[in-house]
Parts: C-alpha cells; sequence; structure tokens
C-alpha cells in the first residue's frame, strides 16, 4: 500500500488535449460551443477537463457544476447561484427586467420568482446571464456526470448549446454515454501506465510490476490507483478495490470519511463536523490525511469525493448500524441548525430521516420539501418528494396529523404535479387512486374535479377521458360552481370536436360554458376555441378567425400556455389565398 495513490504528474492525453483546445478557440471565433468528453468510469475524464481548464488564460471565467442522480437543475444551481453572487444581484435586475423573474425561486434575492412562465423563461434567464457575463471575459461552463442528469439538466444544456449568442462561450459535457463528435478517452498504454506508477511511488518501478498493473487496470487510470492503494489481488471491481484500500486507513480519518460519504458527494465542513460528533478543530488531521491520500479534494464550500465510485465505496464501507447513526446525526444537525442545509436541498433532509429510520419525521419532512421543490428544483423532484410521502404513509398512523392533510390531498397533488412534470400515465395512476379514496355522494365537486383532471392526463397521453367528462358532468349537483360545470363543458365541448363526434353538441356544450363563464379569461379562451373549430367545420372562416383571435387574446389574459396547441388542434388555420401570406394580420405575426 502507498501513501499518495494520485499521480502528480499528468499522463498522456496529447490528442484529447489538443482537441479541447481547438474546440475553445472556435467557440472564441465562431460563437458558443458544445463539447461531450466520455469515457468509461475511472478512464480520467474529469482530470483531463480539469487539465484544459487549469492551461486556460486566467482571463477565463470557469464554471463547474455535477449532476447528482436525477437532481433536478444540480449542475447548474450551485454554479448559476455562484455566478450571480460574484457579478451582484443589481447587474443580474438590470439585464433581467420585469417585476418578476424565474430565477427568484433559486435566488430570493432577486425578489418575488415568477412561477407562470414554466422552464421557457428560467432557460431563457440563464442564457441571458451567461451572454452578459462573457461580453468581457470568455465563459466555459463544465457539466460533469451528465449520466445521472435529470430530464431538466439535459434540457436546459441543450438550450444553452442553441440559444447562447457571445462568442467565447465553450459548454463542456462530461459523459461515460458514447456520443457522436464526443473526445473519447481511452485506456493508457502500458509506458503511460509506467509513467503514472512511477509518479505515484515517487521512483522508478519494477518492469514486471508495471506490466502486471497494466494487465490488471487495463490502462484504466482510477484501477491503477485503487490497485496500488488496495495492495489486495483478491479482487478486480474498482468499488471493490476502493473498499479494500479503505481497510489501510486510520480509524479516525476512516470514520470521518464514512460521516463525509452519509452526506453525499458534496461535504460543508459543518455538517460534517456534527455528522461525526467533533468539532471543526479536530477534523483537520484526519482530512488532511483523505486529501493527501486523494480520496477528498477541497472545494469552496468544503470538500467533494474525488470520484463517485471513491464515494461509493466509501458508503458501502460503512456497517449497517454505524450508517443509521450517522443519517440520524445529520438529520438532528439540519433540524438544529438549518444555516447548515446547503441553498434549495431541503429534500436531503428528509433522506436523512428517511435513512435514519424515523419514517415519521421523513414523511413531514418530504412533505415540507416537496412544497418548496416546485419553486427551486422543479417538479420532478417534487413528485419525487410526494411519491416518498405516500410510500411511509401506512408506517406513520399520525401521519395526517403531521403534515395537516390527509392522503388523498397528497394524491391530488401528485396528479397535477405529474401533469406538470410530463408523465400523465403515472398522474392517471394516482388521479384514478384518490378517487377511490373519494366519497362521490359526499364530495361530488371533488370527486367531479378529480374525474376532470384524469381526463386531461389521458388526452395528454393520447387516450380518450371523454367518459370521464361525462361522469364528471352527470354527478355535479345542481348547486355546484359555475365555473366548476363551466370547466367540465368545456373540456366535453373540446373532446366532442376533436374526435369528431358530434359538432352540434360541442357547440352546445361551448355556448354554456360561455355563459358560466362570469368573466373567467382561461375558460372563455377554451371554449372559443371550441366555437372557432365548429365555425370551420361549418365553413364560416371569417367567423373562426374572428373567434380564434378572440381566444388568443384571452389565453395571453389567462396564461393558458395550452390553448395554442388546442387551437391548432380544434380550429385549424385555413390555408392562405395565393399572394397572400400566412400570418398577415395575424396578431402574433
Amino acid at each position: 500500500m502507498v501513501g499518495r495513490v494520485v499521480s502528480p504528474v499528468f499522463v498522456g492525453r496529447t490528442v484529447e488535449l489538443s482537441q479541447l483546445t481547438e474546440a475553445f478557440h472556435r467557440a472564441a471565433a465562431d460563437g458558443p460551443g458544445l463539447v461531450l468528453v466520455a469515457g468509461e468510469a475511472g478512464i480520467g475524464k474529469t482530470r483531463l477537463v480539469a487539465e484544459f481548464a487549469g492551461r486556460l488564460d486566467s482571463s477565463v471565467r470557469v464554471l463547474r457544476g455535477s449532476c447528482r442522480d436525477g437532481v433536478p437543475y444540480a449542475p447548474f444551481h450551485s454554479t448559476i447561484r455562484q455566478l450571480v453572487r460574484e457579478i451582484g444581484t443589481s447587474v443580474v435586475r438590470q439585464i433581467l427586467p420585469g417585476p418578476q423573474r424565474s430565477l427568484a425561486n433559486w435566488l430570493p434575492e432577486l425578489g418575488a420568482g415568477d412561477d407562470t412562465q414554466g422552464k421557457a423563461k428560467l432557460f431563457e434567464e440563464i442564457g441571458t446571464i451567461l451572454d452578459h457575463v462573457s461580453t468581457d471575459r470568455p465563459l466555459v461552463l463544465i457539466v460533469e456526470d451528465l449520466q445521472w442528469a435529470d430530464t431538466s439538466s439535459r434540457e436546459l444544456l441543450t438550450h444553452l448549446s442553441e440559444h447562447l449568442t457571445q462568442p467565447g462561450i465553450l459548454l463542456v459535457g462530461i459523459t461515460r454515454t458514447t456520443a457522436d463528435n464526443a473526445v473519447e478517452i481511452g485506456p493508457l498504454s502500458s509506458h503511460e501506465v509506467g509513467r503514472q506508477v512511477a509518479s505515484i511511488l515517487g521512483r522508478e518501478p519494477d518492469p514486471a510490476n508495471v506490466k502486471r498493473t497494466f494487465e490488471r487496470s487495463r490502462g484504466n487510470p482510477l484501477r491503477v490507483e485503487a490497485l496500488l492503494a488496495a495492495g489486495d489481488d483478491s479482487v478486480t471491481e474498482l468499488c471493490e478495490l476502493f473498499r479494500a484500500s479503505l481497510r489501510n486507513l486510520p480509524d479516525g480519518p476512516r470514520a470521518v470519511l464514512h460521516a463525509a460519504a452519509v452526506i453525499g458527494r458534496q461535504v460543508g465542513p459543518g455538517l460534517l463536523a456534527a455528522a461525526a460528533g467533533k468539532r471543526e478543530t479536530e477534523l483537520e488531521n484526519p482530512i488532511h490525511l483523505l486529501v493527501d491520500r486523494g480520496l477528498l479534494i477541497t472545494t469552496d464550500t468544503g470538500y467533494s469525493f474525488r470520484h463517485h465510485l471513491i464515494y461509493e465505496a466509501a458508503y458501502a464501507d460503512i456497517p449497517a448500524e454505524e450508517r443509521v447513526r450517522l443519517h440520524a446525526n445529520c438529520a438532528r444537525a439540519l433540524t438544529n441548525r438549518p444555516s447548515l442545509l446547503a441553498d434549495g436541498r431541503a429534500h436531503e433532509l428528509a433522506t436523512h430521516w428517511h435513512a435514519a429510520d424515523e419514517p415519521g419525521r421523513a414523511l413531514a419532512a418530504a412533505w415540507r420539501a416537496a412544497a418548496a421543490a416546485a419553486r427551486s428544483y422543479g417538479f420532478s423532484e417534487q413528485l419525487r418528494l410526494l411519491e416518498r410521502v405516500l410510500e411511509l404513509w401506512d408506517r406513520v398512523p399520525d401521519a395526517a396529523e403531521r403534515i395537516g392533510h390527509e392522503r388523498v390531498d397528497v394524491l391530488e397533488l401528485a396528479a397535477e404535479t405529474s401533469r406538470s412534470d410530463g408523465d400523465p400515465t403515472r398522474g392517471q395512476a394516482f388521479a384514478t387512486e384518490a378517487l377511490a379514496e373519494i366519497d362521490e355522494r359526499k364530495e361530488p365537486e371533488r370527486a367531479a374535479r378529480m374525474l376532470l383532471a384524469r381526463a386531461g392526463l389521458k388526452t395528454r397521453a393520447n387516450e380518450n377521458g371523454h367518459e370521464d367528462l361525462l361522469v364528471a358532468l352527470r354527478i355535479l349537483p345542481s348547486d355546484a360552481a359555475d365555473l366548476t360545470r363551466a370547466t367540465v363543458l368545456v373540456e366535453l365541448a373540446a373532446s366532442e370536436l376533436e374526435d369528431e363526434s358530434d359538432v352540434d353538441q360541442a357547440s352546445t356544450y361551448a355556448e354554456q360554458a360561455l355563459a358560466m363563464a362570469h368573466g373567467d379569461a382561461r375558460i372563455r379562451g377554451r371554449a372559443l376555441a371550441v366555437v372557432s373549430g365548429v365555425a370551420v367545420r361549418r365553413g364560416d372562416l371569417a367567423a373562426a378567425a374572428r373567434m380564434r383571435d378572440q381566444s388568443r387574446e384571452l389565453s395571453r389574459a389567462s396564461g393558458d400556455r395550452d390553448l395554442e396547441g388546442r387551437l391548432d388542434r380544434l380550429s385549424p388555420r385555413p390555408a392562405a389565398p395565393a399572394g397572400r401570406r400566412e400570418d398577415d394580420g395575424d396578431p402574433d405575426g
């Protein structure tokens, strides 16, 4: 076993470094660019990109973020927050005009958040900031571990690659997944492994040892390190090799590493001390040894595991009882000192209580985190937390008292969140489960609203929700709120027209909805979309165009982002006469 396992000398990768450098120069000359660095786990992707970034001129701004097991926006959340705080919120307010900004959901110091525009406005604002900061300094934005990226992070990275405009911006994605036009990293040669081993040992190694290390490592640099650290011939899997190397650690540093693994890939010093049951000053020597061994690295906010496989090995090395105790330590520390919780990471408290086998506290923490998740991370994280609440419900006798809501309330919110998250099939399951718990004789309007929601989810999944709408209309009592009935009627009207079932019935439903809308812009806009479609089918194109324009104006007033697609389906625009542009007279141009 050797003390230092990380080579202080960067070995090989001349061609790959040149490819990254060329990509940066192209971005400076031709405009923003995206390059992917791909290769198997441990092959040296992160080290290569770090070497590339370290060789850039000091004027280049370098931002780094990592994807974390599907956590929404994880690589951007921290980097954008850091960037905004560097340039100042006053500058951000100048370049993002308006009383509300979607980015304020990540940075409350920017004022009131805008929850009405969805991802589109958030993506636009982030792109505007990146373009702005790159006007005087080139920018390299590095996104690590793309193989674990959530859908929103992938969409944002794609959006930036397609919509950034300022020359000098290079986006670098690091992934294990092979991709077209990626910088592919292969294994080191036998000679390069020999140079790596010599650098780690601080002396020329025995050639037979180099040959054997090369054969066992298959040229994978991280595997070389793990083999040298473990000094064990019995295992070959990387995670197990690292676990073997941890047995060579003194008890104190090993316990601190266990505490760090329970916290996660990114480790704050305050929480680490609380988890380990020590003062921060008592961590200095153990941390120094762990950094020296190449297990942890220092960051701006604390420490990080140098590689995900090291983190996995450290977590797997923790005995079960100790793991429960450490998670409980973290949960108590975060409960008593909320300042230890990283910004926007309320879900971590729920995770620790769950791993500490405290279902009641885990359920309550997951519910609280779900309330904040939609603003900070998006609907997919909110849905994951709501599913955790439902998963724990039967294990917590006083679940309803702990969160102030019944299980059916959670199911209804989960169904609604599934719709926003774009997962209508999962949403239907929640809606069906909720309907099973609602007594339609006692709560007919609630049941009708849930049927309405399920019908909408079915439509989004390209299924027919017409029967749900008919049942909803049937069970609504005569004294039901007009807006509830109007909403059901307008959806029935759209369903009849879209299926070409009964144009006259669609018109009747739409007119009834308009009569009950009482000025509600959203319902009126949707009803007029049906009326426009009816007019198209009856050949009255002038009336159809007039109703279509009114519908669009109402959709803008109500913020109904779904209506444009509905207009295209229900009221297709007639072909423009020869010599006339199709969008002449169209207020949206």
